[in-house]
Order: C-alpha cells, then structure tokens, then sequence
C-alpha cells in the first residue's frame, strides 16, 4: 500500500467575496427568484395588504407584527415551490436566494448618476441589498433629467450558463429606459 497522501481540493474555506459571487453566478443562472424582484415591485401591494390586515394595537404589549410585504412574499415563496410551513422557515434559514428575495439578507447596494459628458457623478445613493433597483433610480433622477436617455447597468441573463458568463465578463449589460 502506497504511503502517499491524496490532497483533495475542500470547500468551506470562504474568502471575503465568496458570497458575492455565489449570488452573482446563481443570478447569472438564471435564479427564479431573482427575476421575480426584477420583475415586480412587490411594494406596490403594501397599501391593499395595510388596509385589508392592518389592526389597530389595544397596547404596546407583545411582539410587534411582521411586515405585511415581508408576509406576502412568504408567501409567494411558499406556493411557488408548494411548502409547508415547516420547509418554509428551513429553507429561509438554509437558503441564500430566499433571503435575499425577502429582503433578510444583509448588504449594500451603491447607485450613482452620472453626467454622459463630463463623467463626473452628480448623485449617489446607496440603498440595502434588498432594495428593488427601481427605488434608487426614481431617487437619482430628477427633473432635470426630463427628456434625456438613461442608461441603467444590468447584469447580463444567458440561458448558456458559463459560456455566457466568460464572454459577458468584461462587458456589463446596458439597457436603455426613456424618462
């Protein structure tokens, strides 16, 4: 028997953006929940989930609720993957991507506006991780943007997977949206 010891590559080993990047291959993946955030703006059902549920509190006794959009998504998570309830808080326990669809996950997102000609930036948010980009864009654009073209960066969705990703490496995806 040969005395040699095998070296085997481990997982487990985190570096400082290890988590950053998971997220960022499985939204390039094509993550479901992912592409239902970008897709809906789930805040738009806040006031009909307030006025159909909102109950006034007697005292301030007990715990607080929970948030009503947080709940809804909840929700939405489990009927999309049919969970009980049990299998719904392991998975928002266990899973990065339903955390990061509820808005649990932590983080910061930067946003900026910046001049087209000079490149000089004239405003920058920064919002949590959580926060649907459509906020930030509303926050940066004001009236003196009204009639010009903007251009947002999006992060490239390819059905290739790595192949996809290698070629778009280098080259973040630009959509163009009028105001």
């Amino acid at each position: 028997m040969d005395t040699y010891k095998r070296a085997y590559r481990k997982l487990g080993n985190q570096g400082l953006f290890d988590s950053e990047e998971r997220t960022s291959m499985l939204n390039a993946l094509g993550n479901p929940l992912e592409r239902l955030s970008e897709t809906i703006d789930f805040e738009m059902f806040r006031e009909t989930l307030e006025m159909g549920l909102y109950k006034e509190r007697l005292t301030n006794a007990g715990a607080k609720p929970y948030d009503y959009v947080l709940m809804f998504k909840i929700l939405v998570l489990q009927r999309m993957y049919n969970l009980s309830d049990e299998q719904t808080e392991y998975q928002i326990v266990d899973r990065t991507s339903s955390r990061n669809f509820l808005g649990l996950a932590s983080g910061y997102k930067n946003h900026a506006k910046v001049d087209a000609k000079s490149k000089l930036i004239k405003k920058a948010v920064t919002t949590s991780a959580e926060q649907h980009d459509s906020v930030p864009t509303r926050l940066l654009i004001d009236n003196d943007d009204r009639g010009q073209e903007v251009i947002r960066d999006v992060q490239p969705r390819c059905r290739f997977g790595a192949k996809c990703r290698q070629k778009h490496l280098d080259q973040p995806g630009l959509q163009r949206v009028p105001i």
